[in-house]
């Protein structure tokens, strides 16, 4: 499936440069959607870790300030990653990135750990980069 990206007219993001000390950790198992997801938000100023396994999140959990998280990943659950985030780091701002619906068992165990947001897949990067700017 394609991912279709609107950008404002002009090309430009209108995303202020966010402080350089938030770091962002993408948990994401399709490669373009993942790569896509890290060149935005390189561009638009963030520190970015991108990971695409449930073993390489949480191997590379290290305080990071958010996580994007997709709950279907290869070789897991994202509910997996969630709990370790909020066993290691619990200030961390966790949005799910997820095609799952709402009423789904994996989106259920999901809730219990408290993320900050859901994005539904198709993602809507505007509102997600909007959303990020609100969260420092």
């Amino acid at each position: 499936r394609p991912v279709v990206v609107p950008l404002p007219v002009g090309g430009g993001m209108s995303v202020s440069s966010p402080p350089q000390w938030l770091e962002v950790l993408i948990v994401e198992d399709h490669h373009q959607s993942r790569e896509l997801l890290r060149l935005l938000l390189t561009v638009a100023g963030y520190r970015v870790i991108a990971t695409s396994t449930v073993h390489d999140a949480v191997a590379h959990l290290n305080g990071q300030t958010h996580v994007l998280l997709d709950l279907n990943l290869l070789d897991g659950s994202g509910v997996d990653v969630l709990r370790s985030i909020r066993a290691q780091y619990p200030n961390t701002v966790v949005a799910l990135t997820t095609a799952e619906r709402d009423d789904s068992p994996l989106m259920a165990g999901a809730m219990l750990h408290h993320p900050q947001a859901v994005f539904q897949k198709p993602l809507d990067v505007n509102r997600l980069l909007g959303w990020l700017q609100t969260q420092w």
